[in-house]
């Protein structure tokens, strides 16, 4: 039988990697940045097809921020790919709300069954009641799918302010394009990339400076303590192709889609995140995170 999890991301309809970062999303209280980040990994076209030499590279959380109008990359933004982003996020947004319905009443009845194993008995609610009361409750999470954001231009800026201001460490209600925000992306993006992707954490070879082809070790990292530098745990190897890739000087990355490349060259990396390895939603996901004494 599917654990309460399983059963919301089930409930999803999306991948399975789409589904695991909308719920730890929803956890983290990121709902619409979850909802944003899956569908720009899920998309078919970058939405800043030209950011090679801008300094935006790879990263999924200043394309999180043009969505918003702001950061670098807003004055690249691919319009027509911006919309079907924001039209496809909204689509999530509304069933990670459905899912999250799902499991909420999930752990409910599983706690009323404890209490009534428990208890002392009494009346119990029929079966029709039950199908009307659940009849209900599928009608209310239908309704909400569709009114979570909507579409049209006003709900999609609606949507990717939100998303931005969660990107950016500022919560919901934070302005996405103020400096202070716009600057930088929290450590909950590459958080919810590993999330989805906790095979592709992708650990930076040598120091790593802007300006150089930076090569990165895939499959996952150690934590050997004490302060120790992160060290991978296998040999293959990716890299940033833009030497001005602001991910270049990174130490950790979490990595969402890689590109073969030349013969004998190590595949290309086209969408990742920083990654701390010390945020809560990382160390939640199963598996992610070893330690080494």
């Amino acid at each position: 039988a599917l654990t309460p999890d399983g059963a919301a991301m089930a409930s999803l309809g999306a991948h399975p990697r789409l589904a695991r970062m909308l719920l730890v999303a929803a956890g983290a209280g990121a709902a619409e940045l979850g909802a944003v980040l899956a569908a720009l990994c899920g998309a078919g076209r970058d939405v800043i097809p030209k950011g090679r030499g801008t300094g935006l590279g790879a990263c999924l959380g200043l394309r999180v921020l043009a969505l918003a109008g702001a950061g670098p990359g807003a004055a690249l933004l691919d319009g027509r790919a911006a919309r079907v982003v924001l039209d496809d996020a909204a689509v999530l947004y509304g069933q990670l709300r459905r899912a999250m319905g799902v499991l909420e009443r999930q752990r409910q009845a599983g706690a009323e069954e404890e209490e009534d194993e428990g208890g002392y008995g009494g009346a119990d609610t029929s079966d029709e009641e039950d199908d009307a009361e659940d009849s209900e409750q599928e009608a209310a999470d239908a309704s909400a799918v569709l009114t979570a954001y909507g579409r049209g231009p006003a709900a999609r800026a609606r949507l990717a302010a939100a998303a931005a201001a969660q990107a950016s460490g500022g919560g919901s209600g934070a302005d996405p394009t103020s400096p202070s925000s716009s600057s930088a992306t929290s450590a909950l993006v590459g958080a919810l990339v590993a999330a989805a992707y906790p095979d592709r954490v992708a650990v930076r070879r040598g120091r790593g400076n802007r300006g150089r082809d930076a090569a990165f070790d895939l499959g996952g990292w150690a934590d050997g303590g004490g302060g120790a530098p992160p060290a991978a745990s296998s040999s293959a190897s990716a890299r940033l192709p833009d030497p001005l890739d602001a991910l270049q000087a990174a130490p950790l990355l979490a990595v969402a889609a890689l590109a073969s490349s030349a013969p004998g060259r190590s595949p290309i990396i086209l969408a990742a995140a920083g990654l701390d390895p010390g945020h809560p939603a990382v160390r939640g996901v199963p598996g992610l995170v070893t330690e080494e004494c």
